[in-house]
């Protein structure tokens, strides 16, 4: 295991804003395992924190009452299928959907405002992971960073390293399991950090080029992929390499895992279904386009978007024979970037003619090389953000600088933020009543009602 790196600490802390109870709860969670796990505290700087966290308790609960739009509700909270998994996608699946989500919804989506923003020292490409109070967030200034989800305040810093002299910044987004975060770089390796603390645990042996991927951690196995064409599998608790599998071009997608099959995409124009435990193939989609999206797995299909503007749909299960064609297809105005997200039946994506995308997956079954969209929304730019859907609503970024929110059912728009005139390519996360999410300004943004 290489030397630790002992990760910077900041206490700047931004403005805070109104916050549920159930979130203050969370944050302070958050906030309590961070000064627990920091060495060298004296009595007199416990007993500040503990001063400062109660102070900000209190502030913040008596705020939380009666704020516009909420309600108290007893109702029980609907089992995720599948489960939140702090990773890109917001699971294994890479559904990009949380149907957990109670707090907000479009009758009070429009009431969002700036919560709080936390500042890195470069754009960030990357998607905000929210676990156990922290936010999570990559920036091309080669730094992993976690913030408190509460006030924004940074908690630590690490910097991955350079060992293949390509440059220093970071597009992969974490993954947070069993408390350790995971993370891919541009120097070519996969990382391991403990969550809490930032301290390293562990670095991969290099991979040929350069790590765009997003790890996707399952039953103790990180999967990921590389620009030297090859997907890899490593032990998640050592780091150790399983196995590795050649395609034929270089490997930007995020894996998605489901029973025990890993689908991802590649340059070569193909859809790899390999066995999660051995690497072997189990099938392939091929295309006439370059896949540089990740896929999305829900109900027995894959879906992914490639450089021909068209939306894909393969069965998971593949199709009899070692190369598969599309169940159908539909198109776009332009090459796909964004990873859609599926819920309800219902598949979103962005394109790079300016527009989100909802198809109805059962229409478009029954229509495969026709299908139509049920609508499109139009923005300002080139849509490379990923949508997320969280309770009747779909949220994204675009190329214009502005966060969106429109009627998961209808289209309409029903919430806007411009965060400057820098793009976002960073996805959102929506958790909790918070909607998370990075831009090319170097910051990562809260918002809340």
């Amino acid at each position: 295991m290489d030397d630790e790196i002992e990760p910077k600490t900041v206490n700047q802390e931004p403005p805070r804003r109104d916050i549920s109870r159930r979130a203050v709860v969370v944050g302070l969670a958050g906030l309590a395992a961070a000064e627990a796990a920091a060495g060298g505290v004296t009595w007199q700087m416990v007993t500040q924190g503990l001063l400062k966290i109660f102070l900000t308790f209190a502030f913040l609960l008596s705020h939380s009452q009666g704020t516009p739009g909420l309600t108290p509700t007893t109702t029980t909270m609907p089992s995720p299928p599948p489960p939140y998994s702090p990773m890109f996608g917001f699971n294994p699946q890479h559904t990009h959907y949380n149907p957990g989500e109670s707090i907000l919804s479009t009758a009070n989506v429009a009431q969002l405002r700036l919560f709080w923003t936390a500042t890195t020292s470069s754009s960030i490409y990357s998607s905000p992971i929210v676990s156990n109070g922290l936010v999570y967030i990559t920036s091309s200034d080669n730094k992993l960073y976690a913030f408190s989800a509460l006030t924004g305040m940074k908690q630590w810093e690490v910097s991955t390293g350079n060992y293949v002299n390509k440059g220093s910044f970071i597009y992969s987004s974490p993954s947070i399991v069993n408390r350790v975060v995971y993370v891919g770089s541009n120097d070519g390796r996969v990382y391991a950090f403990k969550a809490s603390t930032g301290q390293r645990l562990w670095v991969s042996l290099p991979t040929g080029g350069s790590v765009f991927s997003s790890p996707t951690v399952v039953n103790g196995i990180l999967y990921i992929g590389s620009t030297d064409h090859k997907v890899y599998a490593f032990d998640a608790t050592s780091g150790k390499p399983l196995w590795a599998v050649s395609t034929g071009g270089e490997v930007y997608s995020s894996p998605a895992v489901v029973n025990n099959v890993v689908y991802i995409g590649s340059s070569d124009s193909k859809l790899y279904a390999l066995n999660a435990t051995t690497g072997n193939a189990v099938w392939t989609g091929v295309l006439q386009n370059h896949i540089l999206t990740s896929p999305t797995v829900v109900d027995g299909e894959v879906y992914f978007g490639a450089d021909d503007g068209s939306v894909y749909a393969f069965a998971a299960n593949g199709c009899g024979h070692p190369t598969c064609d599309p169940l159908w297809m539909a198109g776009t105005g332009g090459f796909i970037n964004s990873s859609p997200a599926v819920a309800n039946g219902i598949l979103y994506v962005g394109s790079h003619d300016h527009k989100l995308y909802a198809f109805d997956t059962a229409k478009c079954r029954n229509a495969p090389t026709s299908c139509t969209p049920l609508w499109t929304a139009i923005t300002g730019g080139e849509i490379s953000s990923s949508p997320t859907v969280a309770n009747g609503v779909v949220y994204f970024g675009s190329r214009d600088g502005k966060l969106y929110a429109f009627d998961a059912k209808t289209g309409a728009p029903l919430w806007i933020f411009t965060t400057s005139s820098q793009p976002i390519y960073s996805s959102p996360t929506v958790l909790d009543g918070i909607v998370y999410i990075g831009s090319n300004d170097q910051n990562l943004y809260a918002f809340h009602l």
